[in-house]
């Protein structure tokens, strides 16, 4: 709280939502006006303790945002045992799919007059969205974490993992329908070496 004008308090919150939303002044913040609180929002911005208030608020928030969202989009490091690598080829095969949806969608669009730019970027972002799930399985599920050095063929599914990874960013480049066939014949290749040969699930 911060003394107002008239020697009353007033909470902070209270000015942040007047400042937002100046119809919900009323009584006696109505009597400052749209200057007087700004007046009194700036003389608050100065003072040094509630910035740092305010700005260590703000980190933690974006720290925790971040944080969970990790643990939302990535498979765990600790490592927690649990593994599935049939889903994850299975997910690796859906991405494909929606990738090649979305470089459809975005030719058809394209042509389109009027076009539709709204539609347009949300299909390029779709696109570019997927590529990156299909490359953090690749890296930080495969390679990170079920291929171990002394596997058997460890050269050749890295090779393949590598040329999925490749193919992966040239389709956020481009919109080529060839890097969708090689990257699906390339899952194959993967699936066919891992499931060949005795692995731990």
């Amino acid at each position: 709280m911060r003394e107002n004008k008239d020697g009353g308090f007033i909470h902070i919150p209270e000015v942040y939502r007047l400042l937002i939303c100046p119809a919900h002044m009323s009584g006696e913040y109505s009597n400052y006006g749209l200057s007087g609180i700004a007046d009194m929002a700036e003389s608050w911005r100065t003072e040094e303790d509630i910035m740092k208030k305010i700005s260590a608020v703000l980190a933690i928030t974006v720290i925790i945002v971040v944080y969970t969202a990790s643990f939302v989009f990535a498979h765990c490091e600790i490592p927690c045992g649990i593994y599935d690598d049939k889903a994850r080829i299975t997910l690796m095969n859906e991405h494909i799919t929606t990738i090649e949806k979305s470089i459809k969608q975005i030719s058809e669009r394209s042509g389109q007059t009027p076009i539709e730019y709204n539609q347009l970027v949300r299909w390029i972002s779709n696109k570019e969205n997927h590529a990156n799930e299909l490359q953090h399985i690749v890296t930080q599920y495969f390679m990170t974490q079920r291929i171990k050095f002394d596997a058997k063929d460890y050269e050749k599914k890295l090779t393949v993992l590598h040329k999925i990874l490749v193919h992966a960013m040239k389709a956020k480049q481009t919109t080529d329908l060839e890097h969708i066939a090689t990257l699906r014949t390339l899952v194959k290749d993967f699936e066919t070496l891992y499931f060949g040969h005795s692995h731990k699930q």
